[in-house]
């Protein structure tokens, strides 16, 4: 990441660390976050009380609505933003992310980069400057590494080892997913960029092919997956889906979005099977 290690602590998944980081807090707090996003946050902030102020994204191309997010999150204790979104898949201009960290300085704000590797930027090379934010990642989705529970934050190097020495202890990473996350950064170049290329590759076109298709709406995505809203062909499509053995994660009418699922680019055959099934069934 080409930042210093004082900056990292490690987590069992970047779950944990959500779960870690929240549980400070209480039914006396809110947390400000935009709609639709990552439900794992949405269910620990229920699960603790918080009380959760929730500003729709723009229907049309998923952009933040900037002076609503910021009237909430002046009035709120957190701030969760995932960026890439989840399931969304995109990420906002690198200049909106930074107006917002500048302005609200005085909250703790998380930026949940699950999906990172596959976007445009990261935050990371810039924390030092900031005391308040907390910035996650995983070895879950780029490394392929979701069983073994790998996550780490990137934070201000006070926060980081009070992480470290104390909210993470004394549970421990177990040594063999140590292992196996050091043996898959130790192949970043040799491999995983080359799979990250291909990834970005397939996803545009597979984004091409599907706005092709009459009946659905897709939207560009920075991560490794792509959402599309299905209308009226949503049961008819999964039933295609379903018949082909291609496994989709169906959300159906979520936060205002009709007959919704989130697709993950796979191989250039995986993509393939998918397209042909869901142009066979419209």
């Amino acid at each position: 990441m080409g930042i210093d290690k004082k900056y990292l602590a490690i987590g069992s998944g970047s779950d944990q660390i959500i779960e870690l980081i929240l549980s400070v807090f209480g039914r006396e707090h809110q947390a400000t976050i935009f709609t639709p996003t990552f439900s794992y946050f949405i269910n620990r902030c229920q699960l603790h009380d918080i009380k959760l102020d929730r500003v729709p994204l723009n229907r049309e191309d998923h952009e933040l609505p900037k002076a609503e997010f910021l009237q909430s999150a002046m009035k709120s204790d957190v701030i969760y933003i995932c960026s890439p979104n989840n399931p969304t898949g995109n990420q906002f201009e690198e200049g909106v992310i930074f107006e917002l960290l500048n302005i609200l300085k005085d909250k703790l704000t998380i930026i949940d980069e699950a999906y990172v590797e596959f976007a445009d930027y990261s935050v990371s090379p810039l924390i030092a400057q900031y005391d308040n934010v907390v910035i996650l990642r995983t070895l879950s989705k780029a490394f392929g590494l979701a069983g073994a529970r790998i996550g780490y934050l990137v934070a201000n190097d006070r926060f980081a080892e009070i992480f470290r020495n104390t909210i993470q202890s004394p549970y421990p990473i177990n040594s063999f997913s140590l292992e196996l996350a050091s043996l898959a950064l130790s192949c970043y170049d040799s491999y995983v960029k080359q799979t990250l290329d291909l990834i970005k590759l397939e996803r545009k076109r597979v984004f091409d092919q599907l706005q092709k298709v009459n009946g659905i709406k897709v939207f560009k995505s920075n991560a490794n997956f792509i959402f599309a809203e299905l209308y009226d062909n949503y049961e008819r499509i999964l039933r295609a889906l379903n018949k082909d053995q291609v496994s989709v994660k169906a959300f159906g009418d979520v936060d205002g979005y009709e007959g919704c699922i989130r697709v993950t680019i796979g191989t250039t055959e995986m993509n393939d099977k998918f397209l042909k099934s869901v142009s066979s069934a419209i």
